[in-house]
């Protein structure tokens, strides 16, 4: 009984794939991949256009709460009177940090960020699509008349 399976298993023979079913694979692996690579793009792109779109009016009203608040008279004593500012330092940074948007801050640094993000990760992208396109694509064939 066991010299039956024995036999039975050295007999099964495994067949390669043809060549044209590896390469129609391959084909259809690297057309996926950069698929997926215009996509991440695109996504990215999208979010690129909300962030900056999202930067302009939470810009606006950071410096228009900066203008309004206390903070600008203290820059405007840094520049006009160096010894006031020197001797209360300490009451000065706590009236700016008082009086700072902090929420604003907060948001603008957000939106800064996906920003910066988002460009990083698109010029990635870009540059991956790009030199996978190159390495991927198939030979043309010139045909001579």
């Amino acid at each position: 009984m066991a010299n039956t399976y024995k036999q039975i298993l050295c007999a099964i023979v495994e067949e390669d794939p043809s060549p044209a079913l590896c390469e129609h694979i391959m084909n259809r692996i690297a057309h996926m991949e950069m698929r997926r690579l215009q996509a991440r793009t695109a996504a990215h792109g999208i979010v690129l256009a909300a962030a900056v779109i999202m930067f302009v009016p939470i810009a606006k009203n950071f410096f228009s709460n900066i203008a309004g608040s206390e903070a600008m008279q203290y820059v405007s004593l840094l520049a006009s009177d160096w010894s006031t500012l020197v001797n209360n330092w300490k009451n000065i940074f706590l009236s700016i940090a008082a009086s700072w948007p902090l929420i604003w801050s907060i948001l603008l640094l957000g939106a800064f960020i996906i920003f910066i993000n988002s460009l990083r990760r698109i010029v990635m992208n870009a540059s991956a699509l790009s030199t996978y396109k190159h390495a991927h694509l198939p030979e043309r064939r010139i045909l001579s008349i």
